[in-house]
């Protein structure tokens, strides 16, 4: 992410080499934030030279990069059409917390997934799920599934002895992609002692 000529405006770089390291491909998309307030997440490439990146911006134009909510989107370049597409993640009822992304490339997909809250906090209440299909360019999977308050409850209990029916300060560490085009998420419950 660079500075674009208009303090309000950033430009995306992507750059693509071939196996030997030697530039395939320079290509600069313009974003309508500043280059501060855009934070890359994550960015994978799949075999075709495709590249997929979660980049999220502050609703609202509001600063700093920390405030909550922010809008999450999924960029997709594709290589052979010379094309870059951006997919929203979220959706306005609900605010993502943690988020990941993997490429299937024996499926040909590429899978986000995300804790979400109902509040500008770090309560996950449920999951957020979308599958890209790389050679249809398109979401064939966006969903949002609250998490089973009983099993929430069970697995807060055993990790801190809570008897707290949510999920608090879950973040997302890996997620694993599955032959049938899904992937599992791998998270941690982060909490501080003093």
């Amino acid at each position: 992410i660079t500075q674009g000529n208009d303090k309000n405006k950033s430009i995306l770089n992507v750059f693509g080499f071939d196996a030997t390291l030697n530039p395939k491909f320079t290509r600069r998309f313009g974003l309508d934030y500043a280059a501060d307030d855009v934070y890359v997440n994550n960015v994978e490439c799949d075999n075709e030279g495709n590249a997929f990146a979660l980049i999220d911006f502050p609703k609202d134009g509001k600063k700093p990069r920390d405030y909550r909510p922010r809008n999450y989107f999924l960029y997709a370049y594709f290589a052979a059409n010379d094309n870059m597409l951006e997919f929203p993640i979220g959706k306005d009822s609900v605010f993502v917390n943690d988020l990941g992304l993997v490429v299937n490339n024996y499926a040909k997909t590429v899978n986000v997934a995300a804790f979400y809250s109902d509040k500008s906090d770090n309560k996950a209440l449920g999951t957020v799920y979308c599958k890209l299909d790389i050679p249809n360019a398109n979401l064939s999977v966006k969903r949002f599934d609250a998490i089973d308050i009983g099993f929430s409850s069970k697995v807060a209990g055993i990790m801190q002895n809570e008897r707290k029916p949510i999920l608090t300060d879950v973040y997302v560490r890996k997620l694993i992609p599955n032959s049938d085009g899904g992937c599992t998420i791998l998270a941690e419950k982060r909490s501080e002692e003093r």
